[in-house]
């Protein structure tokens, strides 16, 4: 079994003293959508190249989401963990994966991470909280390619450990912050929705124009009007 060391028990900080490596499964259309994003300035087949080879990652575990099981249609808590990888000076790509598995044989299972998401971003300052330091070479492969158990034991171990965490304060917040930012565009919509005015017109007059004795054309640079006749009782019940 792969040894992780404790770091200070303040920060929860564990660093495991091996390479392993570890399967992420992928869509087929994964490249382009990455290369398509104006946010992302190295390019897929590069940070591929660099997440193949030994690289130094630093594992978190995520707050449980649910989603509908195509098969049973119905919905099932997903675990879910952070992986940042350092790539260049300040850069870093952040991925966001839960558990995948993929039968080889009757006898034989693939145990592998699914991706949910993979950015490039900013990194100025490595984790120091309820995290997992570890040494990781990444294998890429899409849905439909072959099961592969050949990374199953070192899945196996880290996934156990991710899980052992508990979850960052920061991203414990940032849910919080973005559930009360979405009751609060909910709420704002109700509010603007429940304010709209709708009066009955009774009446619409034809178009004048305003008095203007310093021109000879009746019509020139002048401002022109319309009328229109509201119910006052109906105005009045608006306000109260």
């Amino acid at each position: 079994m792969t040894e992780f060391v404790r770091q200070p028990e303040s920060n929860n900080i564990f660093e495991n003293s091996e390479t392993c490596q570890i399967i992420l499964r992928h869509k087929d259309d994964f490249a382009d959508t990455y290369n398509r994003n104006a946010d992302n300035k190295i390019s897929f087949l590069q940070v591929k190249g660099k997440l193949e080879k030994v690289c130094n990652c630093y594992w978190q575990k995520q707050k449980e989401f649910e989603r509908t099981n195509n098969y049973s249609n119905k919905l099932e808590k997903i675990t879910s963990h952070k992986i940042i990888i350092p790539i260049e000076n300040e850069r870093a790509i952040e991925i966001v994966v839960s558990l995948f598995s993929k039968n080889i044989n009757t006898f034989e299972k693939e145990f592998s991470y699914k991706i949910g998401k993979f950015k490039e971003v900013s990194f100025i300052k490595p984790p120091n909280n309820n995290v997992i330091i570890q040494d990781t070479m990444f294998k890429f492969l899409d849905y439909n390619q072959e099961g592969d158990a050949s990374c199953n034991k070192g899945f196996q171990t880290t996934y156990e450990k991710v899980q052992e965490l508990e979850i960052p304060t920061k991203d414990l917040n940032k849910d919080a912050d973005k559930q009360i930012w979405d009751n609060y565009v909910i709420a704002l919509k109700k509010l603007i929705k429940k304010r709209e005015q709708v009066w009955k017109i009774k009446k619409i007059s034809q178009p004048y124009f305003e008095k203007n004795k310093s021109t000879k054309n009746e019509t020139e640079n002048r401002n022109s009007f319309i009328d229109d006749e509201i119910n006052e009782d109906d105005l009045i019940n608006q306000f109260e």
